[in-house]
């Protein structure tokens, strides 16, 4: 029914990720073997039915291999079972940067590259069209499949703009009101604390959470006409009550970067890294640039400013050295997107070489006032997020605020939980709470 009421819109509704999609981290390049009854009897169902029932217009292809081949090439899954078997007659494309060899994605079934033509393009099918490799037929089913979806959807009959698509809906809100309270799922009423009396006089609403409003990562984050965030529900589902909100002070890594010290050169006085940019993954060759970086703190939607760097499929080699003023434990700590590796004195301490979401990794150190410590990060980007912080600190947490408000209020709401830095694509998120979430509970 969701797919037909979508595409009922003349939008194309995609199924994903086919199949066996079971894990987030180093998706890129594992295998999910699968024999083929536990194939047919557990994964393929759901798009089975989205196909023949809810008549799908396109299905996405994963980014994991699936017994040893990549989904965006696997004859079995993508020409035999669902193409030739299922019939499918819609447009079978991959996930963004989810294709590793034009002319095995081609042949296995795969019509659309996304979000670019890096492997399925003319440089790489035409001598494949040439010498046999690909047939002229494979090529002419995959422009049919692309022109039918086309004109089944009137794509060439009504021009669409940017700003006509976003339109306030009131049916949509209420909709998405309803599934909200419907999809709370009460865990625990000890000593029957809800619903919370009316005589109450003061409520205190602690936690990163509680101030904000809730969306999710990649393509389903968006800008909402209107929101309402625990705090504000709370202000108004009691009028005549004292809220007040307390962030409870939890420190990110980035709260760091600023005062981190880190030194562009042993003796320097001046602050940051020096940074040299490659136009390959591989840190391969003479850099195009090579600049100053005053603070490591970066999140690219469209590339480095750098010239001669695009948008992917580039590396930073950041140097310089790490001269602390206090002596004592010091947390480094680097969030990347996609591969990173931190060096401490030559001495590799994080290793994240990988393609994968914005990730934190960090490593705990005794350092020495004064004493400079060679650094050297290296960083690759390869298509989709492009991102790369870097802070070496001392942890200050202080939760007297938090404390202080709780102890004049007749309830307080914890509002803990996981945000877009410690639950997304590209990652699996930890099954403990993030860090001092605990604590401040």
């Amino acid at each position: 029914q969701y797919i037909q009421g979508v595409q009922s819109q003349k939008v194309v509704a995609t199924v994903k990720h086919f199949a066996g999609n079971n894990q987030e981290w180093d998706r890129n390049n594992v295998s999910s073997d699968i024999d083929e009854r536990t194939l047919r009897e557990i994964y393929l169902p759901a798009f089975k039915m989205a196909v023949q029932e809810g008549e799908a217009g396109a299905v996405m292809d994963s980014y994991n291999l699936v017994n040893g081949e990549h989904a965006t090439q696997n004859n079995h899954l993508n020409n035999e079972i669902l193409k030739k078997e299922w019939r499918f007659d819609g447009i079978l494309m991959s996930d963004w940067v989810a294709t590793y060899d034009g002319v095995a994605a081609a042949n296995g079934g795969l019509d659309l590259e996304m979000p670019s033509g890096e492997f399925m393009n003319r440089k790489t099918l035409l001598p494949a069209i040439r010498n046999g490799q690909v047939s002229e037929a494979v090529i002419d089913d995959k422009v049919r499949r692309i022109l039918r979806i086309i004109f089944r959807f009137g794509f060439y009959d009504t021009k669409y703009t940017a700003q006509e698509n976003r339109r306030e809906i009131p049916e949509n809100a209420q909709v998405a009101l309803e599934l909200a309270q419907n999809g709370i799922v009460l865990l625990k009423n000890e000593g029957k604390l809800l619903p919370l009396s009316k005589d109450i006089k003061s409520i205190t609403v602690i936690g990163p959470n509680a101030n904000g409003y809730v969306a999710a990562g990649g393509s389903s984050y968006t800008q909402p006409f209107q929101s309402v965030s625990l705090v504000e529900g709370i202000q108004q589902a009691f009028p005549g009550v004292r809220v007040n909100y307390v962030s409870g002070a939890i420190p990110k890594m980035e709260d760091y970067v600023e005062g981190s010290p880190f030194y562009i050169a042993a003796g320097s006085t001046e602050k940051g890294l020096k940074a040299a940019y490659f136009n390959n993954q591989e840190l391969k060759g003479k850099p195009v640039a090579t600049i100053t970086d005053p603070k490591i703190n970066h999140d690219w939607s469209h590339g480095p400013e750098v010239k001669g760097i695009g948008d992917d499929h580039f590396s930073i080699r950041f140097t310089g050295v790490l001269r602390p003023e206090k002596s004592g434990t010091y947390k480094i700590g680097v969030r990347g997107d996609d591969g990173y590796r931190l060096f401490i004195d030559d001495k590799q301490v994080i290793d994240l070489w990988n393609d994968h979401g914005a990730t934190l990794k960090s490593v705990d150190m005794p350092l020495v006032a004064g004493h400079e410590y060679k650094v050297t990060l290296e960083y690759y980007e390869n298509a989709g997020g492009a991102s790369i912080s870097m802070a070496a600190y001392q942890e200050k947490i202080d939760f007297s605020a938090a404390e202080e408000a709780a102890s004049h209020a007749d309830v307080v709401i914890l509002a803990m939980g996981f945000d877009a830095s410690s639950e997304g694509e590209g990652f699996d998120r930890t099954f403990e709470l993030p860090p001092y979430q605990e604590t401040l509970i």
